[in-house]
């Protein structure tokens, strides 16, 4: 379970990342590019991921140790994906 969480936290931090300006790539290809038409849907999808994984995180341990330990995984996949996705390491076509 406490996996789970895990991955949702991170998949909610990916789409809402995605979804951000800061992601936006140089080149601009219409057909592949759906994530700049679809950004309202893209950042609800993942601050939703982010609500339920914490909540997973929330119902395993008690109210203060599953925030702060949301938090720290939160934080440790973020910085993981903000270095790894400008190298393209991330292609989900």
């Amino acid at each position: 379970m406490l996996y789970l969480a895990c991955l949702l936290l991170a998949v909610g931090f990916y789409a809402m990342y995605k979804a951000s300006a800061k992601m936006s790539s140089k080149k601009v290809i219409s057909n592949k590019n759906k994530t700049r038409k679809n950004k309202w849907i893209l950042n609800s999808l993942g601050f939703y991921l982010l609500c339920f994984g914490y909540g997973l995180f929330i119902n395993q341990m008690s109210w203060a140790a599953g925030i702060f330990t949301a938090s720290v995984i939160l934080m440790t996949f973020s910085s993981l994906i903000i270095i790894l996705a400008p190298l393209n390491l991330f292609k989900f076509n």
